[in-house]
């Protein structure tokens, strides 16, 4: 299992492959990390998009929730 430390971090997995997997939530086939939050806004970004992959009106919910989670970790982590 990983660390507290290794969790609070973003990682990049597989890197010989570049955007297979990064930080805890974003991959091809990667579900992420259930219960942690997420460690920038690009990784935030990929919780949503997810969701909205999944949601039945998607083009209402990535104009919304999308755009607003992806302003507010941009807004506080850079």
């Amino acid at each position: 299992t990983k660390s507290a430390a290794e969790h609070r971090t973003c990682e990049s997995s597989f890197c010989s492959v570049p955007l297979l997997r990064y930080g805890k939530y974003c991959g091809l086939l990667y579900s992420g990390c259930p219960g942690e939050k997420p460690c920038d806004g690009l990784d935030a970004c990929c919780i949503y998009h997810d969701k909205c992959v999944q949601a039945k009106n998607s083009e209402s919910y990535f104009y919304t929730s999308l755009f607003i989670v992806f302003k507010h970790f941009t807004l506080n982590h850079i």
